[in-house]
């Protein structure tokens, strides 16, 4: 569910970014006198309320329309309950419940929007502040004088920063991912919305940590970073360059607008705080920034991450199988591959990614697919290619991988979308051991020529991964 709407709150809002195509807002649906009241209560609060409340007005459009809004409305409850009566005729009752549940929602908006931290990051007059002010910035030294410093804000006060019409946070593409140029000719940051959507995904359902903000204030900038030892409030008059976590950030503005629009749809970005690193570098030193935190930390294999992954829905069902079934023992746990000199037949990843066409529904379902192909592979290992998949030998292992594909990732993938055609069928054993005719995964069989290239190697794709499941299913089947 979570993931569908954040597709659709990150489409819509790339939509909005290239056309700002503006739309009519849940507060025309309230009664004037609540929004009035709520316009009151936080323009009144507004010293301490996030930057993007201040004006209600933007979201506010046509208080006329907002009557005849709560006018239909009221017309329409009455017709479905009493049937069709003039409008002057609602029930007293009705009107009242309207009202309260109408409280209610105002009560819990101006709760929410009120007493809340805030940045600002216009000019001030101040004679030492700058574009932006940041209070409790915690030094972090090295060698006798500071590196850098370290703070925490929540998303919508990053976001204030960097989505205002005063910037004093900047994609800067000389020192990150680059740039691209649109069909209008602009200039736009290299952004990934893939990216996008799985970070504000994980915002939003508490499945990430969302990292750490890398800035810098460079160190060419004419006005220097003014430190407040006293309070520890670090200001500048120039803007902060992100050296790290770019869509980090554009999921904070995607979040941060939808939350503008109605704050009681979606969770309070004013709540999500992030670790934020400030730094002085040069430009150079701001290059090797972002690469160190791009490119230096040696990567973990996609095995080794499927094997961490706790919100995958599908580990249950991998879980009764890697620890039930005669894999058990069998299953590569950290490489992507598997390597010559291994006797293990299938990488944890291969089981993770290929669960997932069993589409269990809830943890029972889930529970019932893995006790089934618990049975599944039991059978394949011990009854139908017990050679190739039992207690074999390295040379062993190796001959056979001369001779059949049984043992290839590929044909493993193959074996569950076999296992899925069959679930549910009382003979599938029977079917499943027309898998070990002579001559069917024999790379001798011409059926198999498609997926080869000079000579021995397997083409890599997922679409050629799909045939041959498709292949060896229909062969089962027939």
């Amino acid at each position: 569910m979570i993931i569908d709407m954040v597709n659709k709150l990150v489409d819509d809002t790339l939509k909005e970014d290239i056309g700002m195509a503006k739309k009519k807002d849940r507060f025309t649906q309230m009664d004037i006198g609540v929004v009035n009241a709520v316009k009151e209560e936080v323009l009144n609060g507004v010293n301490e309320t996030a930057t993007g409340f201040e004006s209600l007005d933007e979201i506010i459009e046509d208080e006329d329309m907002i009557q005849r809004e709560m006018k239909n409305d009221e017309i329409w409850d009455k017709g479905s309950k009493h049937g069709e009566v003039e409008s002057d005729q609602i029930p007293k009752n009705d009107f009242n419940d309207q009202r309260s549940e109408l409280e209610k929602k105002k009560e819990e908006l101006a709760t929410r929007m009120m007493n809340m931290p805030t940045l600002s990051n216009k000019v001030k007059k101040d004679e030492n502040s700058g574009i932006w002010s940041i209070p409790n910035c915690q030094p972090i030294y090295r060698n006798g004088s500071i590196y850098k410093w370290i703070t925490t804000l929540n998303c919508y006060q990053l976001n204030e920063m960097y989505s205002s019409k005063i910037p004093s946070i900047i994609y800067d593409s000389s020192i990150q991912r680059g740039s691209r140029i649109t069909a209008k000719g602009e200039e736009k940051p290299l952004i990934y919305t893939a990216n996008v959507k799985t970070i504000l995904s994980k915002m939003l359902d508490n499945s990430m940590d969302a990292g750490q903000v890398l800035l810098n204030y460079a160190k060419e900038y004419p006005e220097s970073l003014n430190f407040n030892e006293d309070d520890n409030t670090l200001s500048g008059q120039n803007h902060l360059a992100i050296c790290d976590s770019a869509h980090r950030l554009e999921s904070m503005k995607i979040w941060c607008k939808r939350f503008k629009k109605d704050p009681l749809s979606i969770k309070d970005p004013r709540e999500f705080y992030m670790p934020v690193f400030i730094f002085n570098l040069d430009h150079l030193g701001a290059e090797n920034l972002f690469v160190e935190a791009n490119s230096k930390g040696k990567a973990v294999s996609r095995t080794r991450l499927a094997f961490h992954d706790v919100f995958n829905e599908n580990r249950k069902i991998v879980d009764i199988v890697a620890n039930q079934s005669l894999l058990k023992g069998k299953i590569e746990l950290v490489s992507g591959t598997i390597s010559k000199s291994s006797n293990k037949i299938i990488t944890y990843k291969t089981l993770l990614d290929n669960v997932a066409q069993f589409k269990a529904l809830n943890p029972k379902e889930a529970e019932e697919i893995g006790l089934y192909l618990v049975e599944f592979w039991n059978e394949l290992i011990s009854n139908i290619f017990p050679e190739a998949m039992g207690n074999i030998d390295i040379e062993a292992k190796a001959r056979q991988k001369k001779q059949s594909f049984i043992l290839e990732n590929m044909h493993i993938a193959g074996f569950f979308t076999v296992a899925n055609k069959l679930r549910g069928i009382n003979d599938w054993k029977t079917k499943l051991k027309k898998l070990a005719d002579n001559d069917f995964l024999s790379r001798s069989n011409p059926t198999w020529g498609f997926c080869l290239r000079e000579g021995d190697k397997i083409i890599n794709s997922s679409k050629v991964s799909k045939k041959i499941g498709e292949i060896m299913a229909e062969y089962v089947m027939s």
